[in-house]
């Protein structure tokens, strides 16, 4: 009975530490992040006093070709473009599936197994043992669905396979079992997943994920020290004497040594948390982890602890949560070990330049989300950092400096710094095989530079140019150096109701006029710009849109 005791106390304790870190998560994350998000902004609205600031005035007496017009196409989503580079990135998700289904069964199995144990003792009861895997196969749904949906018909889809498949194998065990009920299986599912999903679905908002794996890491190693601190300081009549008698000398009541064991408790394992966080900054600096692999494992650790307590809140099977968890961990880490050491694939991996209106907000946030789980199978992204981006393309590194009160050290001041940060574009693979985003952040006298810079560096452009009108005046800027130095054919233009096209297309034609004779485009028979009006938001429309992007990086590859 005392163990019965011991073990539900405990149980509770797990309980009010997981809990309580992430209910401590969303506030601190979202602080942190509004903080971030203001400390960048006004990052960029400081003169750097060193950039020089180009100028966009072409004189006309310098331009070419005044009797050929820039032709503007629009992209056709239903023709087929697909390219041996597409295919690559698709295969590379497709293998990502795969590992993290598999990894998803080592999960599932052990939840599985311990159940049978607990109702009867029989872990062989290969029926109930594979509904029940399907049940605990929860969590791996959710980690595909954020690893390669695009929209909310994929997510859909995901969600039935799962369900069809628990929904069959229940059919078949109601026809032979009379005291099974659609009820009970309905009950078990929601009281298994309920919980932990409601947990996960606050932590990874689209606004909030960049960082709250992270800050829910600290939490959780702070509330652990504030959980066990009564019982540490004062678990026995000898620490509690040690207490008093610590508390009296430095001044402290009773009172006052009460509250300040969970402080001390508190600090203790913040410390070490702030350690550990700076060891997984360096483990990803390193490329031993991945910005999406912090994020999917959080979501299994808070399944495998919430489920364990689900599982059986008097103790005996506590244990099943970190079996499961390693057994997710060492069948993903094997995964994509053999899928590093069989890619024999060598060429240069291709660079994704993305330009935006600032003020497309939520829209710029959808489609870069989404591109992103489709390109970053491919090759790397980079960006100048903007307002509309900044919270959900937050690396952990920058996150890390940021609190370290090193962000300021990112921002290019003058193009030495640019230089620098041109050469250190990372455009090698993580351990998941998925390529990495690359922010510059500039000052109001140094983006045109590091515009005009990155253009030439990178394998392919997108700018997104919905809601395009005379108001954005960065965009033309950026809209007369692609005419000028960037050859049109590696470029895709984006665009929908909401841009206005006729002063779109009036803009080109009259920045086409004034391109010079040195611009890959002057030599060009019939100059054609590519503009995509599909809906990126459907996800056979994005497809389109990456096979798009990736065509020129087949070609370039082909001509050499």
């Amino acid at each position: 009975m005392c163990r019965m005791v011991g073990n539900e106390q405990t149980t509770s304790v797990v309980s009010f530490i997981l809990i309580g870190s992430a209910v401590l998560t969303l506030p601190t994350a979202a602080f942190v992040l509004w903080v971030y998000g203001r400390s960048v902004r006004r990052g960029m609205t400081q003169a750097s006093c060193q950039a020089t600031e180009p100028s966009s005035t072409l004189a006309p007496s310098q331009s070419v070709r005044p009797g050929i017009r820039l032709t503007v196409q629009v992209f056709d989503p239903k023709v087929d473009t697909s390219s041996p580079v597409f295919r690559k990135a698709q295969h590379s998700l497709r293998q990502a599936i795969v590992v993290y289904a598999i990894a998803g069964l080592g999960f599932a199995l052990p939840f599985a197994v311990s159940w049978s144990l607990q109702i009867d003792g029989n872990a062989f009861a290969w029926r109930r043992t594979v509904e029940l895997t399907a049940i605990y196969y929860w969590p791996t749904v959710l980690a595909i669905l954020l690893l390669a949906a695009t929209s909310r018909t994929e997510r859909l889809k995901i969600q039935l396979v799962l369900f069809a498949g628990i929904a069959a194998f229940s059919l078949y065990e109601l026809a032979i079992s009379p005291k099974l009920t659609a009820g009970q299986v309905a009950l078990l599912w929601l009281m298994t997943n309920g919980p932990p999903t409601l947990l996960i679905a606050a932590l990874l908002l689209r606004k909030l994920r960049a960082v709250a794996p992270i800050i829910f890491a600290f939490m959780l190693m702070g509330v652990t020290g504030i959980a066990l601190a009564p019982y540490i300081a004062f678990g026995n009549e000898r620490r509690m004497s040690w207490a008093v008698k610590i508390g009296g000398a430095v001044g402290l009541g009773g009172t006052g040594t009460f509250y300040s064991a969970y402080v001390l408790g508190f600090l203790c394992c913040a410390l070490l948390a702030w350690w550990l966080l700076r060891y997984m900054g360096e483990l990803y600096r390193r490329k031993r982890l991945s910005d999406q692999s912090v994020m999917l494992d959080a979501l299994f650790f808070i399944f495998a602890v919430e489920q364990s307590i689900a599982l059986d809140p008097g103790g005996r099977f506590t244990l099943t949560g970190a079996v499961a968890f390693l057994g997710y961990k060492a069948l993903k880490w094997m995964g994509f070990r053999y899928l590093r050491s069989s890619r024999t694939d060598t060429d240069m991996a291709p660079v994704l330049l993305v330009l935006r209106v600032f003020s497309l907000g939520v829209k710029s946030e959808k489609l870069f989300d989404s591109l992103t789980k489709w390109w970053r199978r491919a090759g790397s992204i980079v960006m100048i950092a903007g307002p509309d981006l900044i919270k959900s393309t937050v690396q952990p590194h920058e996150f890390l400096e940021f609190i370290s009160g090193r962000i300021s050290r990112r921002f290019v001041s003058d193009a030495a710094d640019l230089a620098k940060q041109v050469a250190a574009i990372d455009v090698k693979p993580d351990p998941d095989g998925r390529y990495r985003i690359n922010q510059f952040f500039c000052r109001p006298d140094s983006w045109q530079m590091t515009m005009q810079d990155l253009a030439r560096h990178s394998s392919v452009i997108l700018m997104d140019l919905r809601s395009f009108s005379p108001s954005n005046q960065g965009c033309i800027y950026e809209l007369e150096q692609i005419l000028k130095s960037v050859d049109l054919r590696r470029v895709v233009f984006v665009a929908d109701s909401t841009t206005n096209r006729a002063f779109l297309e009036q803009t080109l034609q009259r920045l086409w006029e004034r391109v010079l004779a040195d611009s890959p485009n002057a030599r060009v028979p019939d100059p054609t710009l590519q503009l995509f009006m599909g809906n990126v938001e459907d996800a056979g429309d994005l497809r389109r849109l990456i096979e798009c992007l990736l065509l020129p990086v087949s070609s370039m590859a082909a001509a050499a």
